[in-house]
This record gives C-alpha cells, structure tokens and sequence, in this order.
C-alpha cells in the first residue's frame, strides 16, 4: 500500500512540552493575578491582629516571589508594626525588602499586621496591604486588602480613649 506510511510516531502537544519548573501540572504560560483579601475590622489593642490573605487567582507553573507594601491611613510604628507571614509552621517577620513568596499552587499565605494601642482619641483607621511588584511576568499585581483600626473608647466617656489616664 503505497499511501499507508511505514511508520507512525506519537503525536506531541505544545502542552506536553511547556511545563512549569516549580508546577509541573500548569502550563508554564498559564497567567495569574495576585488576590488580597479585606482582614476586617479590630480593636485597638496590643496583642490584636489585622490579618489578610495573599494567593494567586490559580495555579501557575512557577512560585512567585511579590513585593508587599502597606498604605492607608493608620501609621506605622504609632498604630501597627511588624509585617509578619506565616510560614507553614510559625508567624516570622516579612523581610527588609518585604518580598514573600506565594507558592505555584494557588495556595494562601496569611500576613498580618501587629495592632498597638495608644491613648489617643482617634477615629478608625485603615490598614492597606497591596502588592506592588512580582518576580514572574506571567503574574499581575496591584490588588489590594482593607483592614480598619477601630478606637477603644472608654465605655462611659465614648469620646475619650480608654487608655487615657488621668491624675488628680
């Protein structure tokens, strides 16, 4: 049979070729975005968290190292410190260069701010996490999550801080 060839080979998808390095079940051109969430509304007081979660919007091929940033208008260092994510085994401090890693998965990883009480009288105020840039360029950034400071006023002087202290 003159047409029938004398030989047959698989056939190749593109997609059996173009597989990411850190997920080999994604395509390595599959794109993504980064997704905050809102962590919501605490009281002022130390020891309370403002808690946000940070993922992709689905699996890529590679994990994905973004750079975070905190705005709004609560003040650092008078209102909430120490960016922290936690690891998979305990809550560790953000970098210098406040970059962390989201894994290739799509899997979340939480970062929280540390609440201080102060005694000033002072509305809410905002806490806002974003993500500024991204090591993969298959991967958008600039959502952003809310979280809000509400002022511990005393219970029977609403207008004053209860921390405020007074002598006589």
């Amino acid at each position: 049979d003159l047409h029938r060839p004398r030989h047959s080979f698989p056939t190749r998808r593109s997609s059996d070729l173009d597989r990411g390095g850190d997920n080999p079940n994604v395509d390595a051109d599959t794109t993504a975005s980064v997704v905050i969430t809102d962590a919501g509304s605490v009281v002022e007081a130390n020891g309370n968290y403002l808690t946000y979660n940070v993922s992709l919007s689905n699996a890529v091929a590679a994990n994905t190292t973004v750079t975070l940033s905190l705005t709004g208008g609560a003040t650092s260092g008078a209102d909430y410190n120490n960016l922290q994510y936690f690891n998979g085994t305990a809550w560790v401090a953000v970098p210098a260069n406040n970059q962390i890693t989201l894994p290739a998965s799509g899997g979340v990883v939480q970062v929280r701010v540390a609440v201080l009480d102060d005694t000033a009288t002072e509305n809410a105020e905002t806490v806002i996490l974003g993500a500024g840039s991204s090591s993969n360029p298959l991967v958008s950034t600039g959502d952003t999550g809310s979280g809000t400071i509400t002022d511990d006023r005393g219970g029977d002087n609403p207008n004053v801080d209860a921390d405020t202290t007074a002598s006589v």
